[in-house]
């Protein structure tokens, strides 16, 4: 059987989200990156037709989507299918023609979905960008009246924030004053939907390149909002750009389990670590809360966990790092079925050392809680 047969059948037969089947096309991909040369043809073939009768559907399911957002989704996953494609054909020319010509039609289909991520690109892409070239960009998304495709303006400058220097002066000016009334559309909303709250946590955070005279003001209509995701960009961005921080924000991101950690370290980094309250500084707090937020993510359960319980913690190395062990439940259905509502291990070292491998605690769980942490110890940290 071909390597990748299970993985297919798998893929076919479950019904997961377009973000799922596109998680684990990258783990084809990176399969592929580590075989090479040495890719049975029995797999290229398997893999190379799953991939091109996924791409027959992709057309109607953009068809089908109800809003951006779904569409988004949708280009993502026929992006992952043509990334395995490209790495089973590394010449396009091999790839068979009547395929390859289906492939060219769809990426042309996705470009045209895709037109304000592309106009971001096209400006990016010159070596000087003047005023002319936002106020082009700004128009094509004040034309868009979907809230998440609107955002992508956003993610687009972020992603592309290490060429904000080839902006002229007007240029930043421009955007800065577009991004700062775009702001203030947000906090005056009655009602701030899903979608537009996210375009406005990507606005506060990138408001910070393109400062002009209503950005303060701006960011601090966003506070009064509330909503801990994004003030604690709109905080970082206020700090970057030297102004006061309002104690009441601090002390509501040091209560939320999601923020603290990462609050307490950008106070740090703009020596500004006492504004954060002393009673959310214990290194098992901060490290919870990191813990916490690298559960949020996509990848991992994709939000907060339904219980976390701190079990202590082990030194490791000859005692130079220290790890915070916690056990978790979670109905996310980011886990298989055998792990939701279960309680699982993971660590963290407040350094960039969070993980898990989402294993049960009931494994690993010894006679005495002492006995369960030497157990993960010499299990699971190795």
């Amino acid at each position: 059987m071909a390597v990748f047969d299970k993985l297919i059948s798998g893929l076919e037969s479950d019904g997961s989200s377009f973000a799922e089947k596109g998680r684990i096309l990258g783990y084809a991909a990176n399969v592929l990156d580590d075989i090479g040369d040495r890719l049975a043809d029995d797999d290229r073939t398997a893999l190379a037709d799953f991939a091109f009768r996924e791409a027959d559907g992709i057309q109607r399911d953009l068809s089908s989507a109800a809003d951006y957002r779904e569409k988004d989704a949708v280009l993502n996953y026929f992006e992952s299918l043509m990334t395995v494609v490209q790495k089973l054909y590394p010449v396009a020319s091999n790839i068979p023609e009547a395929e390859l010509e289906k492939m060219k039609t769809l990426a042309d289909i996705a470009e045209r979905e895709r037109y304000l991520e592309c106009a971001v690109e096209e400006m990016f892409g010159k070596g000087t960008i003047e005023k002319a070239d936002v106020e082009a960009v700004v128009d094509v998304a004040e034309g868009i009246t979907d809230e998440f495709q609107r955002g992508q303006l956003y993610a687009g400058i972020d992603h592309f924030k290490g060429k904000i220097g080839n902006m002229s002066d007007g240029a930043v000016r421009a955007i800065g004053e577009y991004m700062a009334s775009e702001i203030k559309r947000y906090t005056e909303v009655a009602a701030l939907g899903s979608d537009a709250e996210a375009a406005l946590e990507y606005a506060v955070d990138v408001s910070r390149y393109f400062p002009v005279r209503d950005t303060a003001d701006a960011l601090y209509g966003a506070l009064r909002l509330g909503r801990s995701n994004v003030s604690y960009y709109a905080v970082a961005s206020l700090l970057e750009l030297g102004r006061d921080v309002p104690a009441d924000a601090v002390d509501m991101l040091a209560h939320d389990l999601v923020y603290a950690e990462m609050t307490y370290g950008t106070l740090k980094d703009h020596g500004a670590a006492k504004m954060f309250p002393e009673e959310c500084t214990a290194p098992e707090y901060l490290a919870e809360s990191d813990m916490v937020h690298w559960l949020t993510y996509p990848t991992e359960l994709g939000e907060q966990p339904d219980a976390i319980e701190y079990l202590g913690k082990v030194t490791y190395l000859f005692k130079k790092d220290v790890y915070y062990i916690f056990r978790f439940r979670s109905d996310s259905k980011n886990l298989d079925d055998e792990l939701r509502g279960q309680w699982l291990i993971g660590w963290s070292d407040c350094g960039g050392g969070t993980f898990s491998n989402f294993d049960r605690y009931d494994l690993y769980a010894g006679a005495t809680p002492k006995k369960t942490l030497k157990n993960i110890k010499k299990k699971l940290l190795g």
